[in-house]
């Protein structure tokens, strides 16, 4: 009885010889491109914010702190397609690559909750304050309002 012998390559689980790279020219490309395109509009708000004469205003704040992180978010972005990471140069891309998106995230819901407490202060009688149907109905008129002009 002559027993056939099963191989790892004939099941499969071998690795093939040629393996794919990460990323391609073009998807290193679009990359470069929407991050200096990122770059570029988080630059002109914060040029724009420190030529203003209102900057103490508190939604501009936000605003700048926001384009901040998009602006270091970004950069960690384009260095890492330009210079790829290795040795502690690699741990350093790690740890800024998620503090700044994350930095990001967390600059946008604070503008998220005070334009939800403008619109509550400013479009709501003081007798209704508290009712959360009224808040939506303003918030829809504003959204309606804001895609009209």
């Amino acid at each position: 009885m002559n027993a056939h012998k099963v191989t790892v390559r004939e099941l499969g689980l071998y690795p093939p010889k040629k393996i794919m790279p990460t990323s391609t020219g073009i998807q290193t490309l679009l990359v470069q491109c929407s991050c200096s395109l990122s770059l570029l509009g988080s630059s002109l708000v914060m040029i724009s914010w420190g030529i203003k004469d209102n900057r103490k205003k508190h939604g501009r704040i936000l605003l700048f702190w926001l384009s901040v992180s998009d602006f270091f978010a970004s950069s960690v972005y384009l260095i890492q397609t330009l210079y790829p990471p290795h040795g502690i140069y690699c741990n350093v891309i790690a740890v800024l690559g998620i503090l700044f998106p994350v930095a990001s995230f967390i600059w946008t819901d604070f503008v998220a909750y005070y334009m939800f407490l403008v619109l509550r202060t400013r479009n709501i009688p003081s007798t209704t304050r508290s009712g959360h149907a009224y808040v939506l109905q303003k918030l829809s008129i504003a959204i309606d309002d804001d895609f009209l002009l």
